[in-house]
């Protein structure tokens, strides 16, 4: 069994930020195919891994309004973006 990578993540975060114009949730950066059973799990845990990573970067924004609460993210406003070294 092949589990979802944080690479695989990041390039799916990336490729989608451009078409969601405002914050969305975490689970709609997950392949649809992916979100059962054990892949599933590793998925959304490379996923949020990876969103931390864009956060780092500057690339994306979080939030969450409490413990155990969506996970929403959106692309970070084209000033406060650092350049990628």
């Amino acid at each position: 069994m092949e589990l979802h990578s944080m690479e695989q993540a990041l390039q799916r975060i990336t490729g989608l930020l451009g078409d969601i114009p405002s914050w969305s949730s975490l689970f709609s950066f997950l392949p649809s195919e992916l979100q059962d059973g054990l892949v599933g799990r590793s998925a959304l845990a490379a996923t949020f891994a990876a969103s931390l990573e864009l956060v780092r970067l500057g690339r994306v924004e979080i939030r969450q309004s409490g413990p155990f609460e969506q996970i929403y993210l959106r692309a970070a406003p084209a000033g406060s973006r650092d350049e990628e070294k």
